[in-house]
């Protein structure tokens, strides 16, 4: 089976949408198919009669009405739903065109709550085929007695939170804390800039360091030697870092978002709010108590990127 994967973008970048296809693309090559991935939406023309063509839905805004002359079979990967300004007018029929004509697959509860109505209008049924961890991957054997170093992973974006855990660790600077935050910061280099001057003008340059991205398997060991994973987005279609952190036995605070329900569950993960973050961040800091009743040792289960690409090739295949 020859397979055309278009995207927008390299495949090597670190956000979990080009996680998920660059482990999709190794799974689907490691099965024996012959895989060519396209970052460029100008690379439209050269798989208009491809057997199989795997569109990832970051590509809708500019392609839409286009994608529907493309021959073979579609795949429709959406890791999240297009914004309502990006598609517009005949794009919008497009798209719902598009639905019609391609095998949905999305990748999180969210996405898929999101896209439910509109799918059902179309006729269409999407398959849900969640995102995994590396399986190499293992977990914590040693906690510290209180939440001392804190970790984000969250690309430098407006809508990731880092502006508010900022905020909110800067209320806290009577406690002992360190954080660490790893993201692109290419993706949106105004609001990286802003981030840099808003912890220096809080006099926090000493106890934040905003970084770039390090290859995956760094983040495993950044999760190994962390206390505590903080996620302030206001929105994830599935939040994969707090999956690779459950994985770790990494504790997480988080805002509801994504599939916040399933993660709830793993006892690993305490919800909150934006405006009580700091009170929150102050309990799980300073008091043992309180931080071990988020904690927990030993290996956990969880889904690999093993388990993802075997699922989407039977699905594929059917």
């Amino acid at each position: 089976m020859s397979i055309h994967f278009l995207s927008k973008g390299p495949i090597d970048q670190i956000s979990g949408g080009y996680l998920y296809n660059r482990y999709l693309v190794e799974h689907l090559r490691s099965a024996g198919l012959d895989v060519t991935y396209h970052a460029s939406i100008g690379d439209l023309d050269a798989i208009a009669d491809q057997e199989v063509v795997i569109i990832d839905g970051l590509v809708l805004p500019d392609l839409a009405p286009r994608l529907l002359e493309v021959g073979g079979r579609l795949v429709l990967l959406l890791h999240v739903v297009p914004e309502p300004q990006a598609v517009e007018g005949r794009e919008v029929l497009a798209v719902d065109a598009l639905y019609r004509r391609s095998r949905v697959v999305v990748t999180g509860d969210s996405t898929l709550t999101s896209l439910r109505d509109e799918l059902a209008l179309a006729g269409v049924d999407a398959v849900k085929i969640e995102p995994g961890v590396p399986g190499h991957w293992h977990a914590k054997t040693r906690y510290s007695d209180r939440a001392h170093k804190l970790l984000g992973v969250a690309n430098y974006l407006p809508g990731k939170g880092i502006a508010r855990l900022i905020e909110a660790l800067a209320t806290l600077t009577d406690l002992d804390w360190h954080l660490t935050v790893r993201g692109n910061t290419d993706f949106d280099q105004a609001h990286y800039r802003a981030m840099r001057q808003m912890v220096a003008a809080r006099g926090l340059a000493d106890r934040i360091e905003l970084l770039g991205p390090v290859p995956h398997d760094a983040v495993h060991a950044e999760m190994l030697g962390a206390d505590l994973l903080i996620l302030l987005s206001q929105h994830e279609s599935y939040s994969m870092v707090t999956a690779e952190a459950i994985a770790c036995g990494l504790p997480v605070l988080s805002c509801p978002t994504g599939n916040a329900e399933s993660f709830g569950r793993s006892g690993l993960v305490r919800h909150v709010d934006h405006r009580s973050a700091g009170e929150v961040l102050r309990a799980l800091i300073s008091d043992s108590g309180e931080y071990g009743r988020l904690r927990r040792t030993g290996l956990l289960e969880a889904r690999t990127w093993q388990d993802v690409g075997e699922e989407f090739l039977d699905w594929l295949g059917t």
